[in-house]
């Protein structure tokens, strides 16, 4: 589901706005690397695995987790064109990518949580930290 919101959001702009991708994540199918639907599923993983242990309603908990993605993400987005990761038209950042981001993994968290998932996995807090270091000492550092 992720990567097919990457494609029709590449080939419509309609979704988190006007952007392509570079070449930095290696072989693309439909314009979109194939690296990206692995993204979206190690993020999905990593942060509903955070957030599963809280004691809230469901559509609480994947709110949160998504608010995680979105967060990790506003540390890759002032970046993503210096790494050839993607490029936004005229290297404007839309809300509306925020917004989407936000959308796309609440859905995908909601299923998350009810599929049968096992999400226990310890790695999950240590995984999301070190990205989000790796990511925001890019942006502050290079």
């Amino acid at each position: 589901m992720g990567y097919g919101v990457e494609v029709l959001g590449v080939h419509t702009g309609a979704i988190f706005g006007e952007y392509w991708y570079g070449g930095a994540f290696g072989p693309k199918v439909l314009e979109v690397p194939l690296l990206i639907g692995l993204n979206w599923l190690v993020l999905v993983y990593c942060c509903g695995t955070i957030c599963q242990r809280l004691a809230l309603p469901t559509p609480l908990k994947a709110a949160l987790a998504a608010a995680l993605m979105v967060g990790l993400d506003f540390f890759i987005e002032p970046i993503s064109a210096r790494y050839d990761f993607w490029y936004w038209q005229e290297n404007i950042i839309p809300a509306q990518n925020f917004i989407a981001w936000f959308i796309t993994a609440f859905l995908l968290l909601v299923l998350f949580y009810v599929l049968p998932i096992r999400r226990g996995n310890f790695l999950a807090l240590p995984l999301y930290i070190m990205q989000l270091l790796f990511f925001a000492s890019l942006l502050l550092f290079t």
